[in-house]
């Protein structure tokens, strides 16, 4: 799958000044339909990321955190979320949203730019593309191809894993509404990841995809129970030996019991 996503350089005069990050941020806004694909957009993304206001102060600076761009796509209206692993990475890409990652540009191949002090960096691309032998991606210093274009899978790992393994952002997708043949082919793993989406970004608390919650939430999907979206993020019930968390949706709740790790549901 590959997603055809506007491109916005960091490039003005021939000067990135350290926008990579806010560049693939704007790319996922401008996909999203939130903020017009152009470089106006992009500094006005890097003004709100370094100082918390659009007031033309901070377009150019000091490196970008995800953190600061989850703000600006908070800023407009955007909910996000940090894949945690390539499968996580894959499948956001599925769900149509492309992924802001952090790589070591160095070892990137076919190169695009120099490969000299003035180019070679810790450094966000956009990916825009699933595994295969090519990895689609728009990378905001492509000087010479100008555009999207691709690095090896193999050289694009190596760059994350430079890094420290993967470091990226998402938009979390809009909802989608439940394929049951679908899902029932899903891994668990697969499945965790949109609870991702459902559950957790929704409910405004950290995803842990190996939470009693997430499990539980599996499970009723498995036995075709679709409890829609959480009004609330995981609470805690119960004492002692009857402790747990429950969580309400709009057609049900969920409750996990953390001394048999068990879930039970009404939907």
């Amino acid at each position: 799958m590959r997603l055809s996503v506007p491109y916005v350089s960091q490039l003005i005069g021939g000067s990135g000044g350290n926008n990579c990050g806010p560049a693939c941020a704007a790319m996922m806004l401008a996909w999203r339909g939130a903020i017009p694909p152009t470089q106006e957009a992009m500094l006005e993304v890097a003004d709100i990321a370094r100082d918390g206001l659009s007031n033309d102060v901070g377009e150019t600076g000091g490196y970008t955190t995800l953190n600061q761009l989850a703000m600006v796509c908070s800023w407009y209206g955007q909910a996000t979320w940090w894949p945690r692993s390539w499968g996580e990475v894959d499948e956001s890409i599925k769900r149509q949203e492309p992924v802001t990652i952090l790589l070591d540009n160095r070892v990137l191949q076919p190169r695009q730019y120099p490969n000299d002090a003035n180019w070679a960096a810790n450094h966000f691309i956009l990916l825009t593309s699933t595994e295969e032998a090519e990895r689609f991606s728009s990378d905001p210093l492509s000087y010479y191809v100008g555009g999207p274009y691709f690095y090896t899978e193999a050289s694009t790992e190596q760059g994350v894993s430079n890094v420290g393994g993967v470091q990226a952002l998402a938009l979390v997708p809009l909802e989608l509404p439940p394929e049951p043949e679908k899902l029932m082919l899903m891994e668990d793993w697969q499945l965790k990841a949109w609870v991702l989406a459902d559950l957790y970004n929704w409910a405004g608390v950290p995803y842990n995809p190996e939470s009693g919650t997430a499990q539980g939430w599996v499970d009723a999907l498995r036995e075709g129970v679709y409890l829609g979206r959480p009004r609330t993020g995981e609470r805690p019930y119960g004492q002692g030996e009857d402790a747990g968390v429950w969580v309400e949706f709009d057609s049900g709740v969920l409750l996990y019991r953390a001394r048999d790790g068990k879930a039970s549901w009404t939907g």
